[in-house]
């Protein structure tokens, strides 16, 4: 009798090992287990599937969800947004709206009160002109008419030429005089309408505020974005403005001490008003009141003498005072006592001493306050502005273009909705924070006001600037020259 190997011994003792742990003992056996495992797998990665793809779809809904609120909530910040730009946009419509329907109502009752066969007439000839600007026959006539009135500007150069060498005080005189003619006759023999609309508030408003606001926004941009000088234009500006600031602080002095009963005797005319705006404008009429304004404030400005002309630069300069206060506050930077912004800061108040006096009316009365604007705000800048002209400091004449633009805006609207803000308590000291606040270097209000609602306005620096009738006349005559002094 044979004895089994161990070998077979081990594989029997295996096989009734996997039989009693239920393990596969055969080839097929491990077929249809593998085929569940296969299964089991197949179905856990449908599983993982289905559950993916519920996820992305909650992802999804939650997206969609917080993409819902999102857009909800910008559109309710949008809303918060809407209405005080709303409400700037009707009060700006309501102070434009007396004007805009004044004029209408004008036009409609010149045009009621006319003839019919004139009323034909005028209905055919705004046709025409409407046909002409459709066909472009309009801006060939304004090149044609800026032709012509280079020619009559030449010829009124050559003329005056001409008086001058006969006689200096007539050639400086004889375009204003003409002109008074002229305003004269207009004022005497036109008709009824015409008057109307020469003397109309929305004339006055552009000629007093408006024209010169584009005129600045030109400079300024000439200025900054081209290569012609526009130094010559900016110095025009701040001739008007000058006298622009001193009119408006002198009518709200004079209007707030004098009584009502009193101010009733003074009516000016409004035609002969919107004349003289534009005889500033077109005559050079801003440059001539100028000269009388700088020679009442600077005696020493127009001399002819070379000790008189340094004087005069002493006088309005101050070197010495700020020359050696500029000297403390470098040294001190540069110690390290003071930092380079606290320095700034000092500089800017100093400089803006006489304006920081101002902040005494914020403990006065409205009616003061107001007054205090008009010094602050209004006087002071145009007495410095007028000194850094007669000093020919070039580099400050934009800075005080930028301010007086933006505050002639301001004060025309506050005109314009007086009525409103005399509702409001304090509204005339919060006016003159405000005035402060566009008037100190340090803030830079002005500056920054200008770029950011005037540097986009469709003004092309680029066109050429007229320098008016008398263009190519010197601006001031020989015999009435003033000497620019210099630094």
């Amino acid at each position: 009798m044979t004895t089994p190997s161990i070998d077979l011994l081990d594989k029997e003792l295996t096989h009734l090992d996997a039989k009693r742990e239920g393990r596969p003992t055969t080839l097929q056996e491990l077929k249809k287990l593998r085929s569940q495992v296969l299964g089991d797998i197949d179905s856990r990665k449908k599983y993982i599937a289905d559950m993916s793809a519920l996820g992305k779809n909650a992802e999804t809904d939650q997206m969609h969800h917080d993409l819902q609120h999102a857009v909800i909530a910008w559109l309710f910040l949008l809303r918060l947004l809407s209405v005080p730009v709303l409400a700037g946009l009707l009060m700006v419509v309501e102070s434009l709206l007396p004007h805009t329907r004044s004029l209408v109502l004008s036009a409609y009752q010149s045009f009621r009160s006319l003839a019919p066969g004139t009323q034909a007439v005028t209905l055919a000839s705004f046709l025409c002109l409407v046909v002409a600007w459709r066909k472009g026959y309009f801006a060939r006539a304004v090149l044609a008419w800026k032709r012509f009135k280079s020619r009559c500007r030449q010829a009124h150069s050559n003329f005056r030429r001409q008086v001058a060498v006969k006689s200096k005080i007539a050639a400086f005189l004889l375009p204003h005089v003409i002109y008074a003619i002229v305003c004269h006759v207009v004022a005497t023999f036109s008709p009824v309408p015409v008057l109307g609309l020469l003397s109309h508030g929305l004339v006055f408003a552009w000629l007093s505020t408006f024209y010169p606001v584009y005129k600045s926004i030109r400079a300024v941009k000439a200025h900054r974005y081209t290569d012609q000088p526009a130094t010559v234009y900016l110095e025009r500006s701040l001739h008007y403005w000058i006298l622009w600031a001193f009119y408006v602080t002198a009518h709200c002095l004079v209007t707030t001490l004098l009584p009502r009963f009193v101010l009733g005797f003074f009516h000016p005319s409004p035609l002969r008003v919107n004349f003289f705006l534009y005889w500033l404008h077109a005559m050079n009429g801003a440059q001539v009141l100028y000269r009388f304004a700088v020679n009442y404030v600077y005696p020493y400005y127009g001399s002819q003498s070379d000790a008189a002309a340094s004087l005069s630069v002493a006088t309005i300069e101050h070197a010495p005072p700020v020359a050696s206060t500029n000297v403390v506050l470098r040294t001190l930077t540069a110690v390290g006592l003071v930092s380079n912004r606290t320095a700034n800061v000092m500089g800017d108040l100093m400089a803006q001493g006489p304006a920081l006096c101002g902040l005494v009316f914020l403990v006065t009365p409205g009616f003061l306050t107001n007054v205090g604007c008009g010094a602050v705000a209004f006087a002071f800048p145009a007495y410095v502005a007028l000194g850094t002209l007669a000093r020919n400091q070039r580099r400050t004449h934009e800075w005080w273009v930028c301010y007086f633009t933006v505050v002639a805006v301001a004060e025309y609207s506050f005109g314009s909705l007086h009525s409103v803000w005399a509702w409001v308590p304090f509204v005339y000291h919060v006016k003159l924070v405000g005035m402060l606040w566009l008037q100190f270097p340090y803030f830079r209000g002005a500056q920054w006001l200008f770029d950011v609602f005037f540097n986009n306005v469709l003004v092309d620096p680029r066109r050429s600037l007229e320098l008016g009738p008398s263009a190519d006349m010197p601006s001031n005559p020989p015999d009435l020259a003033v000497p620019q002094p210099s630094d």
